[in-house]
């Protein structure tokens, strides 16, 4: 198999493979790309290939991708004979590795510090809270200067609350002034990371881990991973979201991208009037927006919050969470016991009002709903009059973004059930088959996405 490239092993949580098999995978020298699942090594009462003092017995490929992902619905291995295995890996791929994607838990923090990692591009870490804390985050990862995009989606403990990544009164900087794309989840409120942030960002994402949507119902499944491993979740007010962006102040010139989680409040729009003001290059925002008591949730407020956005002159995509949910299904614990059936009038008034204010480039504004135990985007498509360029309704687009940076977009949300089952019954040629022979526009592009 001179040949082989790319590994891809996908155990299940009680199983794994033995050391001597991973040990014979990590040493095979052209292999370049491994993947793993749920689980990585045989637990050690079952595997007596495992040496006392763990250690590789060969060289070691040059990997350049390292990829374990993490899935809020499900359970993943975090035994110490991982970390240990994992810490003895990174040691010496250091200067090969590129892509690295794993859990937090069994992360090599230890190689992380004390190596150099000059061609790591991408780094996501997911999962619950650190096991050591004598550390910030920041501090191990700051031997990475060409790294592009790092992904923090990590649930806090539920009994210490959010952590700082960044040590408070940091004057080191960014440790990535290359940096594109950013993902933090369950910010701390007086996070310094966001006041040292690159001008080269183009992605942000301030989010909770796993998104509160998908633990707000009976049904989810994260509820019961959140249980086991002891993992919080801590909800920003729009209040405490406009304190961590102004933080970033004006330097993110080229930011296109923003995905923002947070609870209402009485700033909500002054939230997105910073926003408007700040990053005035957006061309994509999604807001995720948490009702609490004595909220705003009438068609006056949707207008004014469209009015506060209306200087974005770049946007060209806005999704919104209204969170319309009927509140006799809340229970004492705070989680709905159903979901809302497809779209209400209570959806359509938002999104009219909503829409009415938005700059004319802003083509699409799109509805989350809830269907049976699914989660799905509506998008909505803005009519405008063809030469004062007013809105004047908003229609269903049946599920296509037509002509967003001149493509047809299929949107297609899935939870991961759903989408594992879709792949399963329908083949993915002749799903590119089916979407290529869409009629309209010479080239579409299929937009697979998943709810965790």
């Amino acid at each position: 198999m001179t040949r082989l490239r790319n590994v891809v092993v996908d155990p299940s949580v009680d199983t794994g493979l033995p050391f001597w098999v991973l040990d014979a995978i990590f040493s095979t020298p052209h292999i370049s790309s491994v993947e793993f699942g749920p689980s990585l090594c045989l637990p050690a009462e079952f595997d007596g290939s495992i040496p006392k003092h763990l250690r590789l017995t060969g060289p070691v490929a040059s990997l350049t991708s390292f990829r374990r992902p993490v899935r809020t619905d499900t359970q993943y291995s975090q035994t110490p004979e991982e970390a240990k295995l994992l810490l003895c890996l990174f040691k010496r791929i250091h200067h090969t590795i590129e892509v690295v994607e794993m859990p937090i838990e069994t992360a090599p923090f230890g190689a992380f510090r004390r190596r150099d990692w000059p061609c790591l591009r991408e780094l996501i870490l997911r999962g619950g809270p650190r096991r050591s804390l004598r550390a910030y985050l920041l501090e191990n990862l700051t031997r990475m200067p060409n790294l592009r995009v790092l992904k923090l989606e990590l649930a806090h403990s539920s009994e210490s609350g959010p952590q700082h990544i960044c040590p408070p009164g940091w004057t080191g900087g960014c440790p990535w002034p290359e940096l594109e794309v950013l993902t933090v989840s369950n910010p701390h409120p007086d996070e310094e990371l966001f006041a040292h942030l690159p001008d080269s960002l183009q992605e942000l994402t301030i989010r909770c881990f796993p998104r509160r949507y998908a633990v707000a119902y009976s049904w989810a499944r994260e509820i019961k991973i959140m249980h086991e491993y002891g993992w919080g979740l801590t909800l920003p007010t729009s209040d405490e979201l406009l304190r961590l962006l102004r933080r970033c102040g004006t330097s993110l010139v080229r930011l296109r991208h923003l995905d923002i989680e947070f609870a209402a409040s009485s700033e909500d729009i002054g939230l997105m009037r910073h926003i408007a003001t700040a990053f005035p290059t957006l061309a994509f925002l999604q807001i995720f927006r948490y009702r609490t008591n004595g909220c705003a949730q009438d068609v006056a407020f949707w207008t004014a919050l469209g009015q506060a956005l209306a200087p974005l002159t770049t946007l060209r995509l806005l999704r919104v969470h209204f969170d319309l949910r009927r509140t006799e299904n809340l229970d004492e614990t705070g989680i709905y016991q159903e979901g809302l059936v497809g779209i209400t009038s209570q959806h359509k008034e938002a999104v009219t009002a909503l829409s009415c204010a938005l700059s004319p480039t802003v083509q699409f504004v799109c509805v989350m709903v809830i269907r049976d135990v699914s989660f799905e985007w509506i998008p909505y498509r803005i009519v405008r009059d063809p030469t004062s360029r007013e809105a004047f309704r908003v229609e269903c687009a049946d599920k296509e973004y037509e002509c967003i940076d001149g493509y047809r977009y299929v949107i297609c949300l899935f939870s991961p059930y759903a989408l594992f089952m879709w792949l399963i019954i329908c083949s993915m040629k002749e799903a590119w088959r089916h979407v290529r022979n869409t009629p309209g526009r010479r080239r579409t592009v299929v937009v697979i996405e998943s709810w965790e």
